[in-house]
């Protein structure tokens, strides 16, 4: 399913079996319950990376001010918007 949002259409039938639809390469078809299931899955997925990810970080802060005694700096990372030169802050 990813694989096929990424290169190819999707096209999500909730009316109808979308075997009995026109076959391509090009386009894929899925039930909208499957769409639904698929898509959770994937937020699930993500989620549980974002959370590890986080995770991992402040793990990795704890030990750095275990090991310094010193200030530890800080790293400000700027949005998207203001990379891309927008003045207007979301």
């Amino acid at each position: 399913m990813r694989n096929s949002g990424t290169h190819r259409f999707v096209v999500l039938h909730d009316l109808g079996d979308p075997s009995q639809a026109r076959q391509t390469l090009e386009v894929e078809h899925i039930n909208h319950s499957d769409f639904i299931n698929e898509t959770l899955g994937a937020l699930r997925v993500a989620r549980s990376a974002i959370q590890m990810l986080a995770l991992a970080i402040s793990q990795h802060e704890k030990i750095l001010s275990k090991q310094t005694d010193g200030v530890i700096g800080t790293l400000i990372v700027p949005d998207h918007h203001w990379v891309r030169g927008g003045d207007e802050e979301l």
